[in-house]
């Protein structure tokens, strides 16, 4: 917005010099520079929401993640000691 705001005055400062600084050239000229920052603008904003959405969505593979490993701890906590009770009355 602030490079927008440049060089909206810029342009009506060069256009004040002998003439209407909003008609003819200045205006179309301002009118494209807000055209381009509007653009700027939303895509900004869309890649706003591609990021959130993004990590929302590599959180959610985290948290799948996190929880297979600890069942996988716990089925291995359960087969040592299963194993070890095994051996434990194997020798008697």
């Amino acid at each position: 917005m602030r490079r927008l705001n440049e060089t909206l005055s810029t342009t009506i400062a060069r256009a004040s010099v002998g003439a209407d600084p909003l008609s003819g050239s200045a205006l179309t000229m301002n009118n494209f520079a807000i055209s381009e920052a509007a653009g700027e603008y939303y895509t900004s904003k869309d890649n706003q929401v591609l990021a959130l959405s993004n990590a929302d969505a590599q959180a959610n593979i985290y948290k799948a993640a996190g929880q297979q490993a600890m069942m996988t701890g716990y089925a291995n906590a359960i087969g040592t000691a299963s194993t070890g009770t095994y051996q434990a009355l194997k020798i008697g």
